[in-house]
């Protein structure tokens, strides 16, 4: 009776050692997928400010430097790619609480 007893607590100690491994690993891979996922998010975000930087670059080739409202509105998008770029990530008083992956202003909580 006591080598039974301690053959299962000594497969209750293996089993309990192996879960725990395995609940770390899910927990290491969880995380590894996390920051691979914020590795990707930041790229695409770099890389659509890398996109409106060509388009405003393209904008300025053609523009009127006359044209003050056109001047203002190359201005004003500077800012806010600077605002949108992770390498830059610019304050900007209006837009720092908007979500940069989303584009969704934040929720109010009425609690």
């Amino acid at each position: 009776m006591k080598q039974e007893r301690a053959a299962r607590e000594l497969r209750a100690i293996e089993q309990a050692k192996e879960k725990q491994i395995k609940l770390d690993f899910d927990k290491r891979r969880a995380t590894e997928l996390a920051k691979f996922l914020q590795l990707k998010q930041q790229s695409e975000l770099w890389e659509n400010a890398q996109r409106m930087r060509r388009y405003l670059s393209e904008i300025e080739k053609d523009a009127d430097e006359n044209d003050q409202a056109l001047q203002d509105y190359i201005i004003w998008a500077k800012e806010k790619i600077a605002w949108y770029d992770p390498l830059v990530s610019k304050r900007d008083e209006l837009l720092n609480d908007v979500n940069r992956h989303t584009l969704e202003m934040p929720t109010k909580s009425y609690w």
